[in-house]
């Protein structure tokens, strides 16, 4: 979490779990996600959760404090690998094997923009830039593409290839 209390985790069992950095003692188990979660970050306050769950192609958003789920992102046609806040937590990015980066209104859930066919293997990583103006993707180290895309969020075109 942003102050460092927390740890957030997730698992094969369909869970989130919260876990007191200072004890190492489990906070709060989220549940009532229907696959496996890869990916997880909190926003920038740490009040909200954002999880990405592979098979099903959805990110959840959850209010960290109650455990209670806010809102489901669909739109991904194949497994969601990576999902990221923006700086000012109002955006989440996700990247997904159906090779796109969606960009969704944190509050409402809407899908604001589809950034996509610039990783034919899929995207595996997301990560916004620390003053919320660029996002980077990252590709499977293994497929044949292999590269960091980055995305000026301006023209949401793609800008630089890293390979």
């Amino acid at each position: 979490s942003p102050d460092g209390l927390m740890i957030v985790s997730g698992s094969g069992d369909k869970t989130i779990r919260l876990w007191n950095t200072n004890t190492g003692k489990l906070v709060r188990t989220l549940e009532g996600c229907s696959d496996c979660v890869y990916s997880f970050v909190f926003n920038s306050n740490g009040g909200v959760i954002a999880s990405a769950e592979n098979h099903s192609k959805t990110i959840r958003l959850w209010n960290a404090g109650t455990s209670k789920l806010l809102r489901m992102l669909d739109g991904h046609t194949e497994d969601v690998n990576s999902v990221a806040f923006s700086p000012h937590g109002l955006m989440v990015a996700s990247g997904s094997s159906d090779e796109t980066i969606k960009l969704w209104n944190a509050s409402t859930g809407k899908l604001l923009r589809t950034l996509n066919g610039e990783h034919p293997k899929g995207v595996n990583s997301v990560v916004y830039s620390p003053d919320g103006r660029m996002v980077a993707s990252g590709s499977d180290g293994v497929s044949p593409d292999k590269t960091i895309k980055l995305w000026d969020l301006n023209t949401f075109k793609e800008t630089t290839t890293l390979a």
